[in-house]
C-alpha cells in the first residue's frame, strides 16, 4: 500500500488537564479507523483489474501538549499510540467481474501503531458549553505491516477534521 485517500471515522472522549498558564495536556480514548485504497492491475492473460481497500481499527490514546496563544485558538502536538482491534481488506474485481473477496488482516499487522500528531483549532461558545473545531495531521513513526506478511510496509499519514463539545 502507499499514500492514498480513504475517508474514515474517529470518535471518542478527551480529558483536558490544565498544566500552567496557557498550556494544557489533552489525552483520552478514541476509536480510529484508518484505511487505504489501491487500484490493482495484474498482467495475466486475460488481464485482471481490481480495487483493494484495507481498513484498520484502533483504540488510541493521544498525549497532546496544547498551547493557547490567544483566547479560543490553540495548537497541539504530541505522541499517540493505537492498539489494533480489527483489520480487514476487501478486493473488488472489475475486469473480469468476479465476486468480491474479504480477508481478515489482523494477524498480518503490528498490534500497535505509534504516531505523532500536530493540530490547530478554534473554540466557540455553544449555549453553556464550548464547541471545538480542530484540524489534525497524524504521521506514523513505525510501519504497521508485519515483516514478511506484505509485499511492502506502510505508515500512517492522515488529516482529520474533528468536531467536538466540551462540558
Amino acid at each position: 500500500m502507499g499514500p492514498g485517500l480513504e475517508p474514515s471515522f474517529t470518535g471518542g472522549a478527551t480529558l483536558q488537564v490544565p498544566i500552567r498558564g496557557r498550556f494544557d495536556l489533552v489525552t483520552g480514548l478514541r476509536y480510529v479507523q484508518q484505511g487505504d485504497q489501491k487500484k490493482i492491475k495484474v498482467p495475466l492473460s486475460p488481464p485482471l483489474s481490481a480495487e483493494a481497500r484495507i481498513y484498520q481499527d484502533y483504540l488510541s490514546v493521544p498525549a497532546l501538549l496544547t498551547y493557547y496563544p490567544a483566547q479560543r485558538f490553540f495548537f497541539s502536538v504530541g505522541p499517540e499510540i493505537g492498539l489494533l482491534i480489527a483489520a480487514h481488506d476487501v478486493v473488488e474485481y472489475s475486469d473480469p467481474p468476479l465476486p468480491d473477496q474479504a480477508f481478515n488482516d489482523k494477524n498480518a499487522l503490528e498490534s500497535t501503531n505509534t504516531m505523532v500528531d500536530a493540530a490547530a483549532g478554534y473554540e466557540l461558545p455553544v449555549a453553556n458549553h464550548v464547541g471545538t473545531i480542530t484540524l489534525r495531521y497524524t504521521r506514523g513513526l513505525t510501519g504497521v505491516a508485519k515483516n514478511g506478511e506484505w509485499a511492502t510496509d506502510w505508515d500512517t499519514r492522515g488529516v482529520e477534521l474533528l468536531l467536538g463539545m466540551r462540558w
